[in-house]
């Protein structure tokens, strides 16, 4: 957002200008945030989000059990599952996700919804003609890690993001990524080979 003049608000913009100047040198997790500040302010540094893939591994093999659950309990067995996570609220576009699902849904696929917020009741009401839509509620730790094991693709249709630290989460569960070209988490892709970068304001490009 801050690459492409998109702050998330004026206090944010404001900050900005005011503390990097400042600092000694900036952060950053996406690489064409880190060529805006070298470029306005000569600082900044690309350091990209690291996960001990060892750990990770370890950690999704044992909580299998709870994936193993959920796809009895939502009768997901050899079905592909598309998985959203994050929080219900108009910014990261919930809505126009499930339209776009229920354009492809067939017996074959489902769609899990992991998450809770303001737009719960209209989730729930977009969601109710599509018996393929699982509204599974807010989910942690294991319970949260397990939805990854199961879907095969994930999907992060925001219009505002600013970076989207669940792609990292399903990048390393083994999902195929489809990330909003406004989030910076879409630098985690390889477009065809572990996602898809997405225009989320088109139903057909989702």
């Amino acid at each position: 957002m801050v690459a492409e003049g998109n702050q998330l608000s004026w206090k944010h913009e404001w900050a900005t200008r005011m503390l990097a100047p400042l600092v000694d040198d900036i952060i950053n997790v996406e690489p064409r945030v880190r060529d805006y500040y070298q470029k306005k302010y000569r600082k900044g540094v690309y350091f990209p989000i690291i996960c001990d893939d060892t750990k990770a591994r370890i950690r999704l093999k044992r909580i299998l059990p709870i994936s193993e659950k959920y796809v009895k309990q939502y009768q997901l067995e050899g079905k592909k599952v598309i998985l959203f996570v994050g929080r219900l609220v108009s910014f990261k576009n919930i809505l126009l996700a499930i339209r776009a699902y229920r354009s492809i849904a067939n017996e074959n696929t489902a769609f899990v919804i992991v998450g809770d917020g303001d737009l719960r009741e209209s989730v729930l009401e977009e969601a109710k003609e599509c018996k393929s839509i699982h509204y599974v509620g807010r989910k942690e730790g294991d319970e949260l890690y397990a939805w990854y094991n199961v879907a095969q693709v994930f999907i992060l249709p925001s219009v505002l993001e600013p970076f989207g630290a669940v792609t990292n989460e399903a990048l390393l569960g083994g999902c195929f990524a489809l990330i909003s070209n406004r989030a910076g988490s879409q630098c985690l892709v390889e477009e065809g080979k572990n996602g898809f970068i997405i225009n989320p304001e088109n139903q057909d490009s989702i």
